[in-house]
Parts: structure tokens; C-alpha cells; sequence
């Protein structure tokens, strides 16, 4: 709003006021004068007053969600309802309150969070406490589950496709705990039912991938596994760590000649090029391993 608009709706704020009219009277007869008048609005106050009730009225909006999504988790539907409504997706204040109020009332916002609610099935008034877990309690137990089942579903693959021979599905050896844990967040069931250790194994496979012939269970027998197959063999284990070459040096007076090369180097580089060929010439020869300097290196000495 301009200043000179803002000016305009401070006047016109002020003849209403001494004509005891109503916000919504007085913006009906503003809307019939017609141009270069118009209705007084207040959308940013409108917009903060609704985020408000709705900030301090969330958990019990997003526990009625959860009371009425939790049987179709149970029965396995699509739950992209529930994960729309708990991110309180299209809950805005009513666009017909700019006309008729400077500041909404409280019974006003709540008919347009019960119409909101109503839109998602929910009958129940928000005041009425949903019968549902405590949805922190409830995600902390979920998630612990999720990590251990993938945990151990990993030892699982990464071992029976060890002694079938088989290539390890790309989600497993990576942060697969996490790769799931996401996959189950974004469609919002930890937060309506507790999850079945099997319906998580499942999700698991669905997720990172599951060798076509290993059976889908955690159990050793039912794998024709053993504990200790579990275990990579020392060989195998041994077999990632690659030795690392040694770099050739030569010792001078118990000093390794190249660690001095290096930090003269340094402290020459803004020496002639003729002095830093020098250098280099004797970094070279002593790197391969050779005794003698090469002629570019005469006069150097080692500090």
C-alpha cells in the first residue's frame, strides 16, 4: 500500500468512526460510490491473525487428521490425503472476511477450520480430543523399528548374496536405513499406526531392491543361513584395503631429504626459475631413487 493510499484509508477510517458505522456497512457504501473509492481491507492482518489461532491450534488439527486417516493406514489405502493435511495444505483465511472484517473473529475462523476439517472427513468439532497416540511417541517407536530391520535385513542381503554369488541390490551398502526412513516419512503412516515388523521388511525390499531369489524374511533358516555367515570372512574384509605405496626417500643424517626438498622449495618460490629448475632437478632424482644431482642442482645446498 502506498502512502498516499495509506493516508486515504487513515481518513476514511476516521469518517466511518464518527458515523458509528459497522466495518462491513461502511465498505457497502464505499463499494456503491464507485471509483476513486473502494472497501477498506486488512489482508496481512487477516493473514496473521488466522496463522496464529491456527499455530496454536495445530496439534489438535493434525490429531483429527490422524483419528480419521488411522483406519485407512489399517487397511493399507492411499494415505496422500493425510500428507496434504498435515501440512495444512489450502487452510486459508476466508477471502470474504476482507470485506466484512478488520480483524476476523474467532468463531469465524473456526467455522473455516471445521469446513477444512469437514472437506477431510473429520465430523468431530476441534475441541474434542482425537483418540489417537501420541504422534511424537508414536514416530520415535516407528522409526527405531525402521532401523532396525533394515539393519539387520542389510547383514541379511549383503551376506546370502556373498555366498550365492549375487550382486548386492544398489541401496543396500549405501545408507539404506535412511533411504527407508525417508520413503516411509513422505507417506505419512508412521505417524497413524504402529508398523509391523514384516509390512517394514517389505517396504524395505520395495525401496533398496531385493535379490530375486532370496526369500523375503529375516530368518537365518528360512535363508539356509547361519550366524556366522553373517560375518565377512577376514580375506574378504582384507580385500577393500589396498596398500598404499611407499613413497621413495632418501635418508640424509636421519633427516628424509624429500620432507627438506619439499619445505625449501617453499620457502625459494619466488627464487630465479633457474634456481627452482634446480630444485626440481634434485626433487626428481631423489624421488626415483638415484644417488647423484643432477648438474641443474650444483651449488644447492640441503638445509
Amino acid at each position: 500500500m502506498s502512502q498516499a493510499q495509506s493516508e486515504e484509508t487513515k481518513r476514511l477510517t476516521e469518517v466511518r468512526d464518527l458515523l458509528g458505522q459497522s466495518f462491513e456497512a461502511f465498505n457497502d457504501a464505499l463499494a456503491a460510490l464507485g471509483s476513486p473509492y473502494r472497501p477498506i481491507t486488512h489482508p496481512d492482518l487477516h493473514a496473521q491473525v488466522f496463522g496464529d489461532f491456527v499455530s496454536s491450534h495445530e496439534q489438535q488439527i493434525v490429531d483429527a487428521l490422524r483419528e480419521r486417516y488411522k483406519p485407512l493406514a489399517l487397511a493399507g489405502d492411499d494415505l496422500s490425503g493425510y500428507v496434504a493435511g498435515r501440512r495444512l495444505e489450502s487452510l486459508e483465511p476466508d477471502p470474504a472476511w476482507l470485506h466484512r472484517f478488520k480483524i476476523p473473529p474467532e468463531d469465524e475462523i473456526r467455522r473455516v477450520v471445521a469446513t477444512w476439517l469437514r472437506s477431510h472427513g473429520v465430523c468431530e468439532q476441534l475441541d474434542e480430543p482425537a483418540a489417537v497416540a501420541d504422534v511424537g511417541e508414536l514416530r520415535r517407536t516407528n522409526f527405531a523399528r525402521v532401523e532396525d530391520i533394515v539393519d539387520k535385513a542389510r547383514l541379511r542381503v549383503v551376506a546370502w548374496c556373498r555366498l550365492n554369488r549375487q550382486p548386492v541390490p544398489p541401496g543396500w551398502p549405501s545408507v539404506a536405513a535412511i533411504t527407508v526412513r525417508g520413503a516411509i516419512e513422505g507417506e505419512g503412516i508412521a505417524d497413524l499406526i504402529e508398523l509391523e515388523d514384516t509390512w517394514v521388511l517389505e517396504r524395505s525390499a520395495q525401496v533398496l531392491g531385493w535379490p530375486a531369489a532370496m526369500a523375503r524374511t529375516l530368518v537365518l533358516d528360512e535363508l539356509d543361513m547361519s550366524t556366522e555367515d553373517l560375518s565377512i570372512p577376514s580375506d574378504e574384509s582384507a580385500e577393500g584395503v589396498k596398500p598404499q605405496k611407499r613413497t621413495p626417500t632418501i635418508d640424509v643424517a636421519g633427516r628424509s631429504v624429500l620432507d627438506v626438498v619439499q619445505r625449501t622449495t617453499n620457502r625459494v618460490a619466488g627464487s630465479s626459475s633457474r634456481q627452482l629448475c634446480g630444485i626440481q632437478s634434485l626433487r626428481f632424482c631423489l624421488a626415483v631413487g638415484r644417488m647423484g644431482l643432477e648438474p641443474a642442482a650444483k651449488g644447492f645446498m640441503i638445509p
